[in-house]
C-alpha cells in the first residue's frame, strides 16, 4: 500500500453507502469505516480522509462486507460512537477491537431499543432471563455494566431488561471466535 506523509496506509474508497459509511481498500482488504461526513461526495478510488474516520470495521471471515456496510448505513454514527466508548469505559475494549460485529450487533439493538423506548413499545420479553443470568455470569454482570455506562450517557433510556439482550450478544461473539465462555 502506498504511505501518506506521516506513514499510514492510504485507503482507497470502493463505495459510499451513505454521508457516514464507506467501503474501502486497506492492506489489499476490504474494511467498512464510519465517521462524520466520511462518505460526502466520496466517489469510488478517491483517497479516504483519515482525519473523518471514526471507526475501522474488518468483516469477518466470510461475511459481505457490502451487507455488513449497508446495516451499518442504517446505524447513527453517534450510536456506534457511544458503544465504542462505553465499551472502552467499562472495560470491554479488547472485545470491541476483536469484533467489530459485536460492535455492530450492540449498536443496532441498542437502536432498536431507543426507537421502540422512543414510541412508547414495550420492551422485548427475554424468556431465558433466568438461565442466561445463571449460566453465563461473567457475561451478563458485563451486560449489566454495560447497561449502566449507557444509562448514564442515556439518561435512563433503555430498559434494564436490555442486559440479557447485551449478555446474548458477548456469548453470541465468544461462539463466533471460540473463546471459552464462563460457565457456572
Amino acid at each position: 500500500n502506498p504511505k501518506i506523509p506521516n506513514g499510514r496506509d492510504v485507503m482507497e474508497i470502493l463505495a459510499s453507502f451513505n454521508n457516514n459509511v464507506v467501503l474501502a481498500k486497506n492492506r489489499g482488504r476490504e474494511v467498512i469505516l464510519t465517521g462524520r461526513g466520511l462518505g460526502f461526495k466520496a466517489k469510488p478510488g478517491m483517497t479516504v480522509d483519515d482525519a473523518k474516520v471514526a471507526r475501522v470495521f474488518v468483516p469477518a471471515q466470510g461475511r459481505d462486507p457490502d451487507h455488513m456496510a449497508q446495516l451499518l448505513g442504517d446505524i447513527p454514527p453517534e450510536i456506534i460512537r457511544l458503544i465504542s466508548e462505553t465499551m472502552d469505559e467499562v472495560g470491554l475494549s479488547s472485545e470491541a477491537a476483536q469484533s467489530s460485529t459485536l460492535v455492530m450487533a450492540l449498536a443496532d439493538h441498542v437502536c432498536g431499543a431507543l426507537r421502540r423506548a422512543k414510541n412508547g413499545i414495550p420492551p422485548v420479553p427475554y424468556p431465558l432471563n433466568s438461565e442466561i443470568r445463571s449460566l453465563y455470569k461473567r457475561e451478563y454482570q458485563q451486560g449489566c455494566a454495560l447497561l449502566a455506562a449507557l444509562n448514564r450517557r442515556l439518561d435512563d433510556a433503555l430498559d434494564p431488561s436490555e442486559s440479557v439482550a447485551f449478555c446474548a450478544a458477548f456469548c453470541e461473539c465468544r461462539l463466533l471466535h471460540r473463546r471459552p465462555f464462563s460457565y457456572v
